[in-house]
């Protein structure tokens, strides 16, 4: 009887192993175009694989670029997923067919497919606009083909289109089909009058509305695509776009571009549109800082790829502090969470740059001071985490152009310490000396001396004045223990974020609630208990401590002797892996010791990306990148 069991039970095995091994998907290549126009040689692509409910599974990612100015890219690796899901990430420039020439700076583009039965995956502005929302449907449970046919029928209304199309990313340029033609039209109808930055943010926005009910509802937007309409040169951008290809060697057919814009503005695609469209030259670029509202936007916008970039980094602080993440994740220069961190801080460092550029060009009819000073701090609160983290880095201070990406290199820290101390002066002074709010766009005058305070602290200098400054302007305290800091408003947080859209492992690991605090009024104290030891003063440094402990309920400390473990201690118990941990070990020369890790692991990786992009840019030692 036992020979018969272990019988069935062998069978039962290779039948569960034979059905196991037809659920993966294989594929010798998967290749597309990415065509907003087309993107230029050398763009990023980055496959993710994702699990049933859309979400990156972490277990295989492939990059690539593209291989001309026409938008190709392959996968040409064999690839075994064991999902039919992917997501397609594009960053890069793009010939604009509304200005006729390349793109000044560049742009990220998503798409969302199945590839059960396709290797051949289009990429453009369709794709992207449908990504969050098909993300959520399926999130809500929507099975994933009818939540792409809803999205994209949802998607064609928002531009008063009613013919149904197919999947958007089997549309390209080159079909010559009425698909392409509507595919042009919306693109040039969101690009109108933008520049390139402008634009970037504003497909974010449009994305983020659209992902909730399937509709553009806010009104600004709404505004923006009717003017953009009225105002667009069908023809133009049509020719421009012909011509572009021909000159690549390549003859494609668009249809007629006004057919699928509502030139009039009365919702409806019909002839009498053809009435309205613009016989003179393009128009010249309106000034987006003309409008105090969409300057506000942007800068409001722009938190979402900070909350991007904090996740990513709280995950990969979390692995060398030995949590569990570890055994799925290693750190080098593929990973997915030093790539997406990278480029999620230079992708809001780019936007704070076009602000800090533009905004004071010309007179404004509104104070502009806020707005600067607000992009200033920011830029350098992301510039000095990832200094960091990576040690030296690439300073971009100005919106980069095709011309001279080739010519970036890495800065050195001390340097980029300096450029940032120099950078804030005198800026906490057109800021508000109050509480930091969610719904305030600016941020407060004590986010600025938090940065100088512990550039100071990382460079070995006296970092008591600027802490001083927060702690005895009487704005901010240490929250008791009874205070939930990461679900309601409080006199902890100095700088926090929204974490509505926050996603795995952050989201399943360490989000606590709706709000998660960055910069900590009890961190600032710690700080300066640190800067007091580094004085020689540890009676006070003490006290430091113990006016965090007490308020959180902690059992007072009192070894003098080790007044640096007495900081991460109480770090530790407050916060446990949370974002500012390991920095702090780091900074006090306790990480290797305290995380058995070696010591080069104390930087991150540069992205294996950057290093195949720029070829100036050089590794963190210690790191083996791709051949």
């Amino acid at each position: 009887m036992e020979k018969i069991f272990f019988a069935f039970a062998i069978l039962f095995f290779f039948i569960s192993c034979e059905k196991d091994d037809s659920n993966f998907i294989r594929k010798d290549s998967i290749q597309g175009r990415i065509e907003k126009g087309p993107f230029v040689t050398g763009s990023k692509v980055t496959l993710y694989e994702l699990d049933n409910e859309l979400k990156q599974t972490g277990k295989h990612i492939f990059t690539t670029v593209t291989t001309d100015d026409i938008g190709s890219f392959s996968f040409d690796s064999k690839m075994e997923l064991s999902s039919p899901y992917v997501e397609i990430e594009i960053d890069g420039y793009f010939f604009n067919e509304y200005k006729n020439d390349i793109s000044d700076s560049q742009i990220k583009l998503n798409a969302i497919a199945d590839i059960s039965n396709k290797s051949q995956i289009n990429v453009n502005i369709l794709t992207h606009l449908e990504f969050k929302r098909i993300k959520k449907l399926v999130t809500e449970g929507t099975l994933f083909a009818n939540a792409k046919k809803q999205a994209m029928s949802e998607l064609l209304k928002v531009f008063h289109i009613n013919d149904k199309f197919g999947n958007p990313e089997d549309i390209s340029f080159f079909d010559g089909t009425e698909e392409s033609t509507a595919l042009l039209a919306i693109s040039a109808i969101l690009l109108e009058g933008k520049s390139e930055g402008v634009f970037s943010q504003y497909l974010a926005m449009l994305s983020n509305n659209f992902a909730e009910k399937g509709v553009i509802d806010d009104t600004e937007l709404i505004e923006e695509i009717k003017s953009s309409s009225n105002y667009l040169n069908s023809n133009d951008v049509k020719s421009n776009l012909v011509n572009f290809y021909k000159k690549k060697g390549y003859d494609i057919t668009i249809g007629d571009v006004w057919r699928y814009v509502d030139h009039n503005g009365d919702e409806v695609l019909d002839d009498s549109d053809l009435n309205k469209i613009p016989e003179t030259e393009i128009l010249p670029e309106l000034s987006i800082f003309d409008d105090e509202a969409l300057v506000k936007s942007i800068l409001t916008s722009n938190y979402s790829k900070i909350l991007s970039y904090m996740e990513s980094v709280i995950v990969l602080d979390a692995i060398r502090l030995n949590h569990e993440l570890g055994k799925q994740y290693q750190i080098t220069p593929t990973n997915q969470f030093v790539q997406s961190a990278y480029a999620a801080a230079y992708n809001a460092i780019n936007t704070y740059n076009f602000i800090i550029e533009r905004i004071a060009e010309e007179e404004r009819t509104y104070d502009v001071n806020q707005y600067m000073a607000t992009a200033k701090v920011l830029r350098a609160l992301l510039y000095l985490d990832m200094v960091q983290h990576w040690g030296d880095l690439p300073l971009i201070t100005k919106t980069l152009s095709l011309e001279n990406i080739s010519s970036i290199s890495r800065t050195n820290a001390k340097n980029i310490y300096s450029f940032l101390e120099n950078d804030l002066k005198d800026v906490r002074n057109n800021l508000p000396n109050e509480e930091f709010r969610y719904d305030n766009p600016f941020v407060p005058a004590a986010l600025a001396d938090a940065v100088l305070g512990i550039i100071a602290l990382e460079r070995g200098n006296d970092a008591s004045a600027a802490l001083e400054r927060i702690i005895n302007s009487g704005i901010f305290k240490v929250e008791n223990k009874s205070v939930d800091i990461y679900n309601s408003a409080n006199s902890e947080t100095l700088f926090g974020l929204k974490t509505e859209t926050s996603l795995p492992p952050f989201s399943t690991e360490f989000k606590k609630g709706s709000y998660h605090p960055v910069v900590r009024f009890s961190g600032i104290i710690l700080n300066y208990a640190e800067a007091l030891l580094t004085k020689g003063n540890k009676t006070k440094a003490i006290e430091m401590i113990n006016l965090v402990r007490s308020a959180k309920g902690l059992s007072l400390y009192s070894n003098e002797n080790d007044i640096s473990r007495g900081i991460t201690t109480t770090w530790k118990e407050l916060y446990n892996m949370d974002y500012g941990y390991f920095l702090l070990l780091k900074r006090l020369g306790l990480a290797v010791q305290d995380l058995g890790i070696p010591s080069y692991m104390q930087l991150l990786p540069i992205p294996q990306r950057e290093l195949d992009l720029i070829q100036n840019m050089t590794q963190n030692p210690g790191y083996k990148s791709a051949q």
